[in-house]
């Protein structure tokens, strides 16, 4: 199975997991939606995580994830990145393209 990136988690923000989200993605009221399924990019695999909470602060979306609501939890994610798999995708109109298809 293929993954995309949609953003990379820059930081923690405060104690109870939120993490810090750089948005890459054309498509971020889609991609950041509660209960959505995303991936985090570790090492060697791909980390299923659900969206619990999601909130747009300053250009940067803060994201909580279902059972990780807990900074010592997430802190190790911090420079990773955050993936939807192919599957995941919308279908584009006919004369719309996905950038890596170009």
């Amino acid at each position: 199975m293929n993954y995309y990136k949609i953003g990379t988690i820059v930081n923690t923000h405060g104690l109870k997991g939120e993490l810090k989200i750089l948005s890459v993605t054309d498509f971020p009221e889609l991609r950041y939606k509660k209960g959505n399924q995303v991936y985090i990019a570790a090492k060697d695999s791909k980390i299923p995580v659900t969206i619990k909470t999601v909130k747009l602060q300053k250009n940067m979306y803060l994201v909580t994830f279902k059972n990780l609501e807990d900074i010592n939890l997430v802190e190790k994610y911090k420079g990773l990145d955050l993936m939807i798999s192919e599957d995941d995708q919308q279908e584009l109109n006919q004369d719309e393209y996905y950038y890596r298809d170009i």
